[in-house]
């Protein structure tokens, strides 16, 4: 993989990871989803923002490397 592609599957997986911890903080502490600058920023300058942000990305992470070993066993199995 390019170094490129590499570097844009960073900020994507980053970007997933921030909407995903902005989301659950404003659900979990304000009760609220509505989507306005300022309640996005109230969530990303929470104490527990980065605990959530770090969480999201593991998650994304581990589904990625889930997916990537079903697509490997799959192939295996075609081929046996």
């Amino acid at each position: 993989m390019s170094e490129q592609l590499k570097h844009l599957r960073r900020v994507d997986t980053l970007m997933a990871a921030d909407n995903i911890a902005v989301t659950a903080i404003k659900y979990t502490f304000e009760g609220d989803l509505s989507d306005s600058p300022n309640q996005n920023a109230s969530a990303r300058a929470h104490p527990l923002f980065p605990a959530y942000l770090q969480a999201a990305a593991l998650q994304i992470a581990a589904d990625d490397i889930v997916t990537a070993l079903t697509a490997r066993a799959d192939r295996f199995l075609e081929q046996a």
